[in-house]
């Protein structure tokens, strides 16, 4: 029991339960009435509450319709000072008995009880204890709440990070992907011995460093449909039905990888249509939930876990249908590699040529409405006309013995011919791929007869393609005429003679 003295006399406190003893009714006088008038100082409010003073400024400044804890400044033993009457007092603790009782638990802590709680964090964390139960343990050991034990080690890293208490944060990459494949918190809870909300935690810093990483690493095609309304809806709808050609038997001797190539079907042009425009969709949505995770203005500690389970879907199913085209394209390769390899570097040009696919797969806009097997066979042939020479002299730099030399040369000049007239073949081959590229399925196909193109034998009148195609001559010539003049705009484009790509 202690006293607090007042103008007129004493007020007794019992600090036990820290209200103010208020004298029997029948024994109250005059004297006793002016003493429950008296206004008591900030200091005294705290003994009185048992709470610091910066709890009770933080209750001054509540709004009114919280019932504040009324004040107002008057001169108190010469000076002045914040003042409340006991009555004011004793009508928050009565309308806040919750919050006064909450804060009570609260009191400033010695260096000493704050160094003995870091301690005995750090010998339980040791052990491979979680987060979580360690602080429980803390709170146990000093009588402390959690949440002040949380606060007291917050405060210890941050005033001494070279001696943080941190947890072993070896598995984090491992949580976060094993939840993103499906595992739940709890079971990884269980798992690493964290508790959920320490998992959870763990989850959201994961993604966003994992976005942090890959903040402009995401390429794709973009097209306007993308923000279309329902594009979603539309894009990721059912896919167009397969190819119901049979497929084609292995060429004999090839290897059992080559052989294998052919087990998977050729995709449909509405197939290759769907898988780019999926592919893209989903790199496009990867890519703006990336933005919005790696703003300045968006708090980590605010972001979705959801948004990360959608960016990392997103992620994964772009790269399953890039994989799909791949693989459904990999014949074209061979197919190109068959015509300028020889059987030492046969199985190099087609390890180079599939990573030329790869890119060419990633970098194909499909909203021009181009085959991508025009495309491709373009990036292929590319590569190998830079590969295949390179390869030719480093073959020679090597061969000994003077007297080939002469016919060594001799024979170097003759392929390097042939390759030149090979890849002047393979250039005039891709641009008029490209070319035919814009055109519609039945000028296409009176072009390629007329000329003879990709065919051994030379082209057909426009009468026999008339009656192929069941139209009459001059219904062909009409069709023709219109092909060629989109050939020759198409031409102009890309800057190249329609004459000497047909050969007309």
């Amino acid at each position: 029991m202690s006293s607090s003295e007042t103008l007129l006399g004493m007020a007794s406190i019992d600090e036990s339960t820290s209200t103010l003893i208020t004298p029997n009714t029948s024994e109250i006088n005059s004297d006793t009435r002016i003493a429950n008038e008296r206004q008591y100082t900030l200091a005294e409010i705290e003994q009185i509450l048992n709470v610091s003073k910066r709890t009770i400024d933080r209750w001054r400044n509540l709004p009114e319709n919280e019932d504040p804890l009324q004040s107002e400044m008057t001169i108190v033993d010469g000076r002045e000072k914040v003042v409340s009457t006991r009555e004011q007092i004793e009508s928050f603790r009565r309308n806040h008995s919750d919050r006064v009782a909450y804060a009570a638990n609260f009191r400033q802590y010695s260096y000493d009880e704050k160094a003995s709680v870091i301690d005995h964090l750090r010998m339980i964390i040791a052990k491979g204890t979680s987060l979580a139960t360690s602080i429980k343990s803390a709170a146990e050991m000093s009588g402390m709440s959690i949440k002040t034990v949380r606060t007291i080690l917050k405060q210890h890293n941050k005033a001494h990070p070279e001696d943080a208490i941190l947890i072993n944060t070896s598995n984090d990459r491992k949580i976060y992907d094993e939840y993103i494949d499906g595992t739940s918190s709890r079971d990884l809870a269980k798992k690493y011995k964290r508790s959920s909300y320490e998992i959870y935690r763990t989850i959201r810093r994961e993604g966003h460093k994992h976005c942090s990483e890959l903040q402009g690493a995401i390429d794709y095609m973009p097209n306007e449909c993308f923000d279309e309304k329902d594009a979603e809806k539309e894009i990721l709808g059912p896919q167009p039905p397969p190819s119901t050609s049979k497929l084609p038997k292995p060429l004999p001797a090839l290897p059992s990888y080559l052989a294998s190539l052919y087990k998977t079907p050729l995709l449909t042009r509405e197939e290759e249509q769907y898988l780019f425009r999926r592919m893209n969709f989903q790199l496009h949505k990867a890519a703006k939930i990336l933005n919005i995770v790696n703003s300045q203005e968006t708090d980590p500690s605010k972001i979705r876990i959801a948004d990360f389970l959608e960016f990392e879907q997103c992620l994964r199913d772009a790269e399953s249908v890039r994989n799909r085209i791949w693989k459904a394209n990999l014949r074209l390769v061979v197919s190109i590699a068959k015509r300028h390899a020889n059987p030492d570097n046969f199985l190099e040009l087609i390890s180079d040529g599939n990573f030329s696919l790869f890119r060419a797969v990633c970098k194909f806009d499909y909203g021009r409405g181009n085959k991508f097997s025009i495309y491709a066979s373009w990036a292929i042939m590319k590569n190998f006309s830079r590969s295949i020479p390179a390869g030719h002299r480093q073959m020679a730099r090597f061969t000994t013995g003077c007297e080939h030399l002469e016919d060594i040369e001799d024979k170097r000049a003759s392929d390097l011919t042939e390759l030149e007239d090979d890849r002047e073949q393979q250039d005039r081959e891709v641009t008029v791929d490209e070319l035919l590229g814009t055109l519609d399925d039945r000028e296409r196909e009176i072009i390629v007869r007329l000329f003879g193109l990709h065919q051994e034998k030379g082209g057909q009148t426009l009468k026999e393609i008339g009656a192929i195609l069941g139209v009459t001559k001059e219904r062909t010539r009409q069709i023709k005429c219109i092909a060629i003049s989109k050939l020759k705009r198409e031409a102009d484009r890309q800057d190249v003679s329609v004459e000497d790509v047909l050969q007309l």
